[in-house]
C-alpha cells in the first residue's frame, strides 16, 4: 500500500468513526455528557467536602472520565449506556 494509499484509509477509517456522531442524536448525547459532567464540576473543587475520601475522589474521577469518553468507547450515540454517578 503506498502512503497515498493508506492516508486515504486512514481518513475513511475517521470519517466512519465521527459520523455516528455528527448527527441530531450525536449532538444530543453531547449535550447531556457535558451536563453530567457540569452538575459534578463542584465536587472536584479542592475546597469540596468530597475531595476528603480518596474513594470518593477516585470514583467522581472515573464516572467523569467515562463521561468524557463516551464518544470514544461507543461506536455511535444509539449504543451509549450512560455510566452510574457515584455516590457522593
Amino acid at each position: 500500500m503506498t502512503d497515498a494509499e493508506q492516508a486515504a484509509a486512514d481518513e475513511a477509517a475517521v470519517e466512519d468513526t465521527i459520523a455516528p456522531w455528527d448527527s441530531e442524536l450525536g449532538e444530543e448525547v453531547r449535550a447531556e455528557r457535558n451536563s453530567r459532567i457540569a452538575a459534578t464540576d463542584w465536587m472536584v473543587l479542592p475546597d469540596s467536602p468530597h475531595q476528603r475520601s480518596l474513594s470518593t475522589r477516585g470514583a467522581l474521577w472515573l464516572y467523569r472520565e467515562a463521561l468524557r469518553n463516551l464518544t470514544k468507547t461507543f461506536a455511535s450515540p444509539e449504543d451509549v449506556v450512560w455510566p452510574s454517578e457515584p455516590e457522593v
